[in-house]
């Protein structure tokens, strides 16, 4: 009797596996399918479900996956707060890219570039470093802080030899030959001729504008006030005045703008050739790569 209720035994767990499999691998397929919809919050519900029902928590791979689904989501603030949330993964070099990459997206370039600044590029995996060097120079850039990027890049050719590398030390130099306008020269050239302080910072349908305005204005006061309408010729020589300071001040403001412009257009091509932006799909462990795409463990 006892053989028998042994095997019955057996038989019902057999049972209840097989059909447990089929039910984990729907889970597995389901979550996968929201994931490449870019349902990323309904992803991190359906990954936790996933995961109790093998058995196992949400740590190491998994862990990772389910903050860059906030990452992807452009929940950056959830990021940071979440990974930081046990400390500082300073042995985590892929979550310390996400962490900078979080910062540099809400706008926090100095607090991006501490993520990443203390990484000894010795002892990581030789996979993981250039794509640091990569995130380093992003935050930099992003700071406006060339100088220090054309260091970093120089310190890294030290002890890599790498084309990429080469290339981008190489373009990051170049931004010693950006021009730079002069907001105190500009003002003074629209202090003389309106608008010419504007035509100096590239933007010459701005100048146009400032020259039409003070010019229009006096002209209008001279005419009005030959035709003896002295109170409206005085009201608009008034108003040439008036235009004439405001252009003066933009212009000055339009150094600045110009100054501005440049730099993101110097940071756009350095990005578009040698900084992709940072997709943690690139550091999924294998247990997540099988849970989106079905490959063995």
């Amino acid at each position: 009797m006892r053989p028998f209720f042994s095997l019955f035994l057996c038989v019902i767990l057999v049972f209840e596996l097989s059909a447990a499999e089929p039910e984990l691998e729907r889970q597995r397929s389901f979550t996968a399918g929201l994931f490449q919809a870019g349902r990323y919050f309904d992803c991190i519900s359906e990954t936790r479900r996933y995961l109790y029902m093998r058995g196992i928590s949400a740590q190491g791979g998994f862990a990772y996956f389910i903050n860059s689904c906030y990452y992807l989501g452009g929940q950056y603030a959830a990021v940071t707060s979440r990974i930081k949330a046990d400390g500082l993964p300073v042995n985590d070099t892929a979550s310390l890219m996400m962490l900078s990459s979080a910062a540099l997206n809400r706008g926090s370039y100095i607090e991006a570039s501490s993520y990443l600044g203390d990484v000894n590029m010795s002892v990581i995996d030789g996979s993981l470093r250039y794509p640091v060097f990569q995130r380093r120079i992003d935050s930099l850039l992003a700071g406006g802080f060339f100088e220090q990027a054309e260091l970093e890049a120089s310190d890294y050719l030290s002890g890599h030899a790498d084309e990429g590398a080469s290339e981008l030390y190489r373009d990051l130099s170049s931004y010693k030959e950006l021009p730079v306008y002069s907001p105190v020269a500009a003002a003074a050239l629209s202090s003389i001729i309106p608008g010419s302080g504007q035509a100096y910072s590239g933007r010459y349908a701005d100048a146009l504008i400032s020259m039409a305005g003070v010019v229009a204005a006096a002209a209008g006061g001279v005419y009005f006030s030959r035709k003896g309408e002295r109170g409206i010729g005085i009201t608009l020589f008034v108003f040439a005045g008036l235009f004439h300071a405001g252009n003066i001040y933009g212009a000055y403001n339009s150094a600045f703008r110009a100054n501005s412009d440049v730099r993101r257009e110097f940071c756009r091509r350095i990005r578009e050739s040698h900084i992709p932006p940072f997709k943690p799909e690139d550091y999924y462990s294998k247990e997540v790569q099988y849970m989106l795409e079905g490959r063995p463990k």
